[in-house]
Parts: structure tokens; sequence; C-alpha cells
């Protein structure tokens, strides 16, 4: 999960102008993506949904890609118990 959004501009950041495409990847394996839209002001959380066999190994090697610069105030990492 991504919590993110705030304001378009910052004084310290580059200004975000358009919709950004992140995948998630474990190694080469694409295991979901997002949009994440033109920021408003407002904070959003977005998760990927990944189904429980996803992951085939207990060591996974998570990371992500974008297509372009995005805010992340914080990533979440959830799982059943």
């Amino acid at each position: 999960m991504l919590r993110t959004g705030g304001q378009a501009a910052y004084g310290f950041h580059e200004t975000l102008t358009t919709p950004v495409t992140l995948r998630l990847l474990d190694g080469d394996t694409e295991l979901g993506t997002l949009t994440i839209a033109t920021t408003r002001g407002h904070v959003r959380e977005l998760a990927f949904e990944l189904p429980p066999h996803a992951l085939h190994d207990a060591h996974a090697r998570l990371h992500t890609e974008a297509s372009g610069p995005y805010r992340a105030f914080h990533w979440f990492v959830l799982q059943p118990d």
C-alpha cells in the first residue's frame, strides 16, 4: 500500500504535473501496476492487490519502477493473519 498525494508543488521538490504508472516487481516478474493520478492536495492510499500465490518465494525481492516522479509519504506491506 502506498500513501501518496499532497500538493502538486513544494518549494524543495519538483512540481508534479502528469499521472505516473507504478509497477511492482519481484525480480523481473511484474506483480501489478498502479496509476498515480496528478495530485490535487489530498492524501490517498493506493494498494497492489496480490493473490496469495503471487510470491513464490519466502525471500521475495520486491521493487518498484515508475514512469516519472511521484510522492511517497509511506509504504506499507500488509499480510493476512
